[in-house]
């Protein structure tokens, strides 16, 4: 081969990996439009271009983090998916003719481009955008002609002025009812706002199906919601839509609902459990209206809540109705009329919030669950505001905010099914002038309509873009119809230009900061090593103050939990000589921890029911008797059961009970022997306890005494026969996510492989528990000073031993300290790695973090 040749081979060679390069580029960046593309319809399903926009725009400030890490999980697969074909056909042609290897990579090369712009169409068609920028200049000037100005119009207050309650329910449709009543789901999962609705008015005419408001563009996302609702405006921005926060002043033009009121004398609060400040939602009511503003940092300012506590967006919706309770009994205290505007969290995508107070009735589907609780929430706190005084003088309006960004909540909604936001005004001062006919109507109605329920005449019967729906006269939905009117909303307006003139884009800030933490979080990043492996540790009082004997909450105790703050404390009946006293105990306990380092203890008892009662027996502790676990014949009684030992375990200050069996034995301690029946006891103990703001241990994890490991045969039961059986309450226990795992000592090597007790088996806690059952909650172990532990294996190696094999916490080792020690020096040398460690105090601290709020929500409750 002769020297050119050679060099013409090298550049082709070089030219070659050049164009691979340029190949797996463009491979890479197809695998990630293609990718975002999808993630983007799987994440909003009903996404529509005016959304779309708003998404793109919106700042990561405030907003979910995790969103962003599933988008980026999401797009990798296909990344490294398109770069590997890149790669194999590169590799099947490197070593052809030119003839083939340059139009095989070319072609490569298109098919990416090709998918990418496939996609793009597609994505482009479903989202109609050509529609959506060419309607932005064909309707121009709609909202310049149908606005209607308020300091145009004469208002007429009556003589005594009516209260105001608005609360805005996030994310709440319509859909959400069965069809049945109006819905677009086959099961009702709203059942308590239907009714609401039904009984009230929520402009249906004599049509039994429920009515409300549709969205129009712009007014898709909170702030611009509330800002449709009291302004009859859409917020069409040249910014960020989530980015109002950046500006001195909120459309200082545009005259609100809350400027009305407030020139009208009203007392006027805005009550969130987020922070006020994300997307101006605290300029809109401070500029317009002068609201006092009580919010998340409010709360935290006040004490109201710890220093530092998180969660969700700021503090669940059960806190958001208690505090509101405390704020209208102040409000209504005071002469002027007030003006009470509430706005919930708990239900905002994706998959809402769920409290201690959701029910389980629609399973694995954790959204409907969370809807049914905000709608039974919701429907109490009505009812609480109809058993008070100023409630004849009151109207009350519930209304969505926007149609769910839930991904795939309503992906099984009829096509043909039109989705409107849930709307009910209660108490009004005003009648319909129609009663037969079911109004079509916008977010944009409810401002004049909002007056109107008021007793206020409003001359002409329009403000804003609404229409008062009272009146007989026509909406702008019922003139234009929805096409024509969302294109119109959508439209240039110079209108809106003035408005928006004074928005300065340079206040902008480009830069994102750090997403709010969970309290959990927060406090696991500010303890110790130490005070992290002390609250795997649940043991008595007596462990922590060295004492024999410990009956009050005294400075061995204090000196105590400030050298051990450990993770709670267990109490016999060595501990206990009347209610008195052992109540003042444990909230000693808990105030000395809370000086320590402000996270409440776990304070547990083994209180069985029935005659292994270690309260009813004490007279002077005045709890009733219940039956025997084996006497108790249904769910109902169960669930009794539990709400009556929930009642006094709580009044007492207990907040964990170590004495459920989910066993299928047939002992008396035991729930029977038929899995099912079992499970279904196990449960509604679980839950009436809980009501009550106790935890139950669920015990004793496989089972205790199992001796069906083998069939008929003489052979070893497979495990997933033993899941359907002996397991099955366990497995039904953990999908609560509401109680603690006991795993007991039984060995089972015919199932683990290893003699070891279950506590110290991986195989119990990691395998089966945490990987066949999906256990994320709290593992604890069954007593550690039981003889058997003691003589085979010590306190030091039992306890590092059990958290090797996943157990977060370790109940009552024979000698605490020499445990303690042992675990905290396994950390040092590296047999046990601290994010072990990390990993169940976090478990540990998210149960704990329902104590702080059922502690917070008895301190509002308490008169």
């Amino acid at each position: 081969m002769s020297e050119v040749e050679v060099q013409q081979q090298e550049k082709t060679g070089i030219g070659r990996y050049i164009c691979v390069i340029f190949s797996c580029v463009i491979g890479i960046l197809s695998g990630l439009i293609v990718a975002l593309i999808r993630w983007m319809f799987q994440t909003w399903n009903h996404l529509n271009a005016d959304e779309l926009f708003y998404q793109l725009q919106a700042p990561i400030q405030g907003t979910n983090q995790d969103m962003i890490w599933d988008a980026v999980f999401f797009c990798i697969p296909w990344m490294v998916l398109f770069l590997l074909i890149i790669i194999v056909v590169f590799l099947l042609v490197k070593e052809k003719k030119g003839k083939y290897f340059w139009p095989t990579m070319a072609g490569t090369v298109l098919i990416c481009i090709g998918t990418v712009t496939g996609s793009l169409y597609y994505a482009w068609q479903r989202l109609d955008i050509t529609a959506y920028m060419e309607n932005k200049d064909k309707f121009a000037g709609f909202i310049d002609q149908n606005y209607v100005s308020p300091s145009d119009v004469k208002l007429e207050f009556p003589e005594k002025k009516r209260n105001l309650i608005y609360i805005f329910l996030e994310s709440t449709e319509v859909t959400y009812a069965d069809k049945e009543n109006g819905g677009g789901f086959d099961v009702n999962c709203i059942p308590e706002l239907t009714a609401l609705a039904q009984q009230n008015e929520d402009f249906s005419g004599s049509d039994p199906a429920l009515n409300g408001g549709y969205d129009m563009p712009s007014t898709t996302w909170t702030v611009a919601a509330m800002f449709a609702h009291t302004s009859g405006l859409p917020l069409s921005i040249s910014i960020g839509d989530n980015e109002m926060n950046t500006q001195s002043e909120f459309m200082p033009g545009v005259v609100t609902l809350g400027d009305l009121l407030q020139v009208a004398g009203y007392n006027q609060k805005l009550i969130i459990g987020s922070d006020a400040t994300f997307g101006g939602r605290r300029l809109l009511f401070t500029e317009h209206g002068d609201y006092d503003i009580v919010d998340h940092p409010y709360a935290l300012s006040i004490g109201r809540l710890p220093q530092g506590y998180h969660e969700w967006w700021g503090y669940r919706d059960s806190l958001l109705f208690e505090y509101a309770k405390e704020e209208l009994t102040q409000m209504a205290s005071k002469e002027e009329p007030f003006n009470c505007t509430l706005l919930t969290v708990d239900t905002h995508f994706e998959d809402g919030f769920l409290c201690d107070l959701c029910p389980d009735t629609f399973g694995d589907n954790r959204y409907a669950n969370v809807m049914a609780c905000s709608s039974k929430q919701v429907y109490e706190f009505v009812e609480w505001i109809k058993q008070q005084d100023f409630y004849e003088n009151t109207t009350i309006i519930i209304a969505g905010d926007h149609h769910t960004m839930d991904s795939d909540f309503c992906e099984d909604v009829d096509e043909d099914y039109v989705r409107r936001v849930y709307t009910t005004v209660i108490n009004p001062a005003a009648e319909v002038a129609d009663t037969e006919s079911r109004r079509e109507y916008t977010t944009f109605d409810m401002f004049p309509t909002t007056l109107a329920s008021l007793g206020v005449n409003i001359e002409g019967d329009r403000l804003g873009l609404g229409t008062n729906l009272f009146s007989d006269t026509p909406t702008l939905l019922e003139v234009y119809g929805m096409e024509e009117m969302s294109a119109g909303v959508s439209g240039k307006s110079e209108l809106m230009d003035y408005f928006t003139k004074d928005i300065d884009e340079s206040k902008v800030e480009s830069k994102d900061e750090e997403s709010k933490k969970e309290w959990y979080d927060q406090k696991l990043e500010s303890m110790t090593l130490e005070e992290k492996v002390a609250q795997m540790f649940l043991v008595s009082p007596e462990d922590v103050a060295g004492s024999w004997r410990q009956v009050d909450a005294d400075d061995s105790l204090m000196y105590g939990l400030e050298r051990f703050p450990v993770g709670g404390l267990i109490y016999d009946g060595d501990n206990i000589q009347n209610r008195e006293q052992i109540s003042g105990m444990i909230n000693g306990s808990q105030q000395y921890i809370k000086n320590r380092i402000d996270i409440p203890l776990l304070e547990a008892i083994q209180e069985e029911s029935g005659q292994n009662s270690l309260l009813a027996p004490n007279e002077t502790m005045g709890v009733p008797w219940t039956k025997n676990a084996i006497d108790i014949d249904s769910a109902d009684r169960a669930s009794l059961t539990g709400l009556v030992m929930g009642k006094y375990l709580s009044d007492i200050g207990f907040n964990l009970n170590l004495g459920l069996e989910a066993n299928v034995e047939g002992d008396m301690n035991s729930f029977g022997t038929d899995p099912v029946a079992v499970s279904e006891k196990v449960e509604s103990v679980i839950d009436g306890l809980h009501v009550n703001g106790v935890y139950a241990a669920v015990k004793y994890f496989p089972g205790y005494h199992m001796t069906q490991l083998f069939d008929e045969n003489g052979q070893v039961r497979n495990i997933n026969d033993i899941l359907g059986d002996e397991l099955y309450p366990f497995q039904q226990a953990v999908k609560l996510e509401r109680a603690f795992i006991m795993v007991g000592h039984e060995s089972i090597p015919e199932l683990t492989g290893e003699d070891l007790p279950s506590s110290m088996s991986g195989a119990v806690a990691n395998s089966i528990l945490r990987g066949m059952l999906d256990y994320n909650g709290v593992v604890i172990t069954d007593a550690l000073d039981k003889d058997e532990i003691i003589y085979n294996y010590g306190s030091e190696y039992s306890a590092i031993m059990a958290v090797q094999a996943g157990c977060d916490m370790l109940l009552k080792p024979y000698d605490f300290q020499s445990a303690y020690y042992a675990v905290l020096n396994a950390v040092y040398n590296g047999t046990i790695s601290e994010e072990r460690i990390n990993t169940s105090v976090r478990r540990i601290l998210k149960m704990k973090q329902n104590i702080v709020m059922w502690d917070m929500l008895k301190e509002v409750q308490s008169p």
